[in-house]
């Protein structure tokens, strides 16, 4: 990024910071790398996208507000559904109906007006 080699970030942020250990299995996981990342790119100079995948065993509209308020103002933020690929780390996740991911775009524009449904 110092150097002009980066033409675009994108970041997925997995779910609110209090949720991050849940949603990635891992108990003790520190969110300060998560959160110093964020704060570099929305003060920094680089085009970038925040995007969190849905899922519905994860993730409810009130985490998503959470992490609207987190990057508040930021120049694109995506929700995307999630699709059971059939290459997944676990079984048994499932993603949102269209009047669901709704809702969480709702959610999201308290903070961000820059959040938009992807696929």
């Amino acid at each position: 990024v110092k150097e002009n080699l980066v033409d675009y970030v994108a970041m997925d942020i997995k779910n609110s910071f209090e949720k991050y250990p849940k949603t990635t299995g891992i108990d003790n996981f520190d969110v300060s790398p998560v959160s110093e990342s964020i704060d570099f790119l929305l003060n920094g100079n680089s085009e970038y996208e925040f995007r969190t995948t849905l899922v519905k065993e994860f993730h409810t509209p009130y985490d998503i507000e959470k992490i609207a308020e987190t990057i508040k103002n930021s120049k694109r933020y995506f929700l995307q559904n999630f699709i059971d690929s059939g290459n997944i780390i676990k079984d048994g996740l499932h993603g949102f109906s269209n009047e669901e991911l709704e809702e969480f775009l709702k959610a999201a524009h308290k903070f961000n007006k820059n959040t938009y449904l992807r696929g």
